[in-house]
């Protein structure tokens, strides 16, 4: 039952375009907040990747300062130098393991080392193996500076050859190829995430073309048919589409406008079927209704594209003449009366002889607005109903 209820609406366009048009915004979202978290994985891979580059940078400079003070307490035997070389020596060994924290925690959980396989050589596998030279030099520097100071004049010069070839030829080169590295292997991952990125924004915009191409512009092509109907249905008798009496306001003001700055005239039609009641009890409401049609299409015919033809009520018409005197709108009113009378309605084998009447006006330059030149083509449609109807009177 549900799914019969999901195939249904799927069946309604809209129904289908307002799914993929939420769709398609989810995966724009979803991809945005990709993006965000890729940038921010690369500011915080650069922060760490800097991190890690200057404390693997200091064991250069750490390695030099703890040589240096061990080299000056083997000569002088001042204490000072013993600490500077005992704190140098310390420094290195807790960057040694901030260095290699995430590494060990990893192997205690028995997971997979997050080191690379070149930096995980250069730790622990020969030639270099600077978790092995650590361990000797730290040894070997504890060893020298843990002698009483009696000992250590007669092997000082040995002892700071040793220190120095060290330094130079074993950890600080070892150290130098660690930052390297370091730096190669930061630059390789901040760009695989930039490259992400890039690619997840060059989707986005993908996405968006697409849905504007495929989606919004068809939605927006059907809003505006919708817009337009909605206008058109508010605007315009539903029975015979001719503009009705809503619109009339506003066309007709219109129109006084334009008169009175070019100083044309303005006439007024007003239309009647005659004894369209009877029509109606005779025939019925729907061959009333085929009547009506057939008199709107009648007086539209012969009406230009710059008059505006109006249903006003049930039966009555009206028509706004720009740029028309009075004897031309009488002219036409007796044309499109004549037509009207010709033109009998052919509906279910039946002949229903219509006859309309008119009253005709024409709009005066001193008046504001179209309320006078109405009422006194309404007076004049009145005096025609009483002469008889079938006729055209001059109000």
């Amino acid at each position: 039952m549900e799914k019969q209820l999901f195939i249904n609406w799927m069946l309604n366009p809209a129904h289908r375009m307002t799914l993929t048009y939420v769709i398609s915004l989810t995966i724009i979202a979803a991809l945005s907040i990709f993006v965000h978290f890729t940038l921010d994985k690369i500011i915080i891979e650069q922060i760490v990747s800097g991190k890690l580059i200057n404390v693997s940078g200091q064991q250069r400079m750490l390695s030099q300062r703890t040589v240096l003070y061990t080299n000056e307490y083997i000569a002088r035997g001042v204490v000072t130098d013993k600490k500077k070389a005992l704190f140098a020596l310390n420094k290195m060994n807790k960057n040694y393991h901030y260095l290699l924290k995430e590494h060990f925690e990893k192997l205690k959980q028995n997971q997979v080392s997050p080191l690379s396989e070149p930096m995980s050589a250069l730790y622990f596998s020969e030639p270099h193996n600077i978790a092995r030279k650590m361990t000797e030099f730290s040894s070997l520097i504890n060893q020298i500076l843990d002698r009483p100071r009696s000992s250590i004049d007669t092997q000082s010069n040995l002892e700071g050859s040793i220190f120095l070839f060290m330094a130079k030829e074993q950890i600080l080169n070892s150290f130098n190829i660690t930052v390297k590295l370091y730096e190669v292997e930061s630059n390789q991952q901040i760009h695989e995430l930039r490259t992400t990125q890039q690619l997840l924004l060059i989707i986005i915009i993908l996405t968006i073309l697409i849905e504007c191409l495929f989606f919004i512009t068809p939605l927006s092509i059907k809003s505006n048919r919708y817009s337009k109907s909605l206008y058109e249905e508010a605007n315009h008798d539903y029975l015979t589409n001719l503009l009705n009496r809503r619109s009339f306001a506003v066309l007709a003001k219109q129109f006084v406008a334009i008169s009175k700055r070019y100083h044309s005239d303005l006439s007024v039609i007003s239309f009647d079927i005659d004894l369209f009641k009877s029509i109606n009890d005779k025939y019925g409401h729907d061959l009333g209704d085929k009547v009506i049609q057939n008199v709107a299409g009648t007086i539209q015919e012969n009406c230009r594209d710059s008059d505006s033809v109006f249903r006003f009520g049930g039966e009555e018409f009206l028509i706004l003449l720009p740029k028309t005197s009075m004897s031309e709108a009488i002219k036409l009113a007796e044309k499109i009366r004549s037509t009207i009378t010709n033109s009998p309605t052919l509906a279910d084998k039946l002949i229903i002889e219509v006859t309309a009447s008119a009253g005709v006006s024409q709009w005066d330059s001193e008046e504001k607005n179209i309320e006078s030149a109405l009422k006194r083509a309404d007076d004049a449609l009145y005096q025609a109903k009483k002469q008889g109807r079938d006729r055209v009177v001059a109000g």
